[in-house]
Parts: structure tokens; C-alpha cells; sequence
């Protein structure tokens, strides 16, 4: 999901720039939603949907309020993060079971013992 990031340093310029936002040329709006920060009290306004902008905004708002000041952010939705995780679980799975090879049975109890060259392991 992308959100397009303005920062201010007051409350009192979200207006303005909501104001500027609604006065841009039609082709730059979009379906990316539009969230004014302010960095004096760490607030955030998201703006309604008819605010929405496309990327090509992003560039004309950099030039109106400055590079440092507007961001577009992607975020990953919950379900990709799921499924990122569980590639990295099924990873490790793997790696586990490779090591249980490495587990040698003495009079002491169960030990890993690895020995031998290390190379890179490639799944």
C-alpha cells in the first residue's frame, strides 16, 4: 500500500496545503491516500479519499514543499508480511533439519558436533 507524506511544521499549514492539494491539475490525482505530519507535536492527518494522488504528484509536491518534506512510502499489507514470515520459518526448517544430522549420541548425552570445511549451504 503507498501513502504519499507531507511533513509540516505546523498545524496551521495543513490547511493551506490541503487548499494547494485540491488546486493541483486533475491528472495528478489518484488512489494513493495523502497523509499531512506534523513534526512540532509528532501529529498525522490522513486526508480523505478526494485528496487522493497518483505518483506523478509526488514530483510537483517535492517542488512545491521541498524533497526532505514529502515522501511516498510503501507498506507491505499484513498478508504479504504472513507470507514473508513464513518463508523465513520454512527456511529455517531446513537448516534445522540439516543440522540434526550433526547431533552424535555419547555416553555424556546428545552432542552437535560439526567438524570438517564450511561452504556456504544453498538450499
Amino acid at each position: 500500500m503507498k501513502e504519499i507524506w507531507i511533513r509540516v511544521l505546523e498545524e496551521e499549514e495543513q490547511n493551506g496545503i490541503m487548499d494547494k492539494v485540491l488546486s493541483l491539475d486533475d491528472a495528478l490525482f489518484g488512489s494513493i491516500p495523502v497523509i499531512l505530519y506534523c513534526s512540532t507535536n509528532n501529529t498525522k492527518r490522513r486526508l480523505p479519499f478526494a485528496y487522493a494522488l497518483s505518483d506523478a504528484a509526488v514530483d510537483v509536491l517535492k517542488g512545491q514543499y521541498g524533497t526532505d518534506n514529502v515522501k511516498l512510502v510503501t507498506r507491505c499489507s499484513t498478508d504479504e508480511l504472513l507470507e514473508q514470515i513464513g518463508d523465513s520459518l520454512s527456511g529455517i526448517q531446513k537448516s534445522l533439519e540439516v543440522l540434526t544430522g550433526c547431533i552424535s549420541t555419547s555416553q555424556e548425552g546428545r552432542r552437535l558436533c560439526i567438524s570438517g570445511d564450511i561452504t556456504k549451504y544453498e538450499p
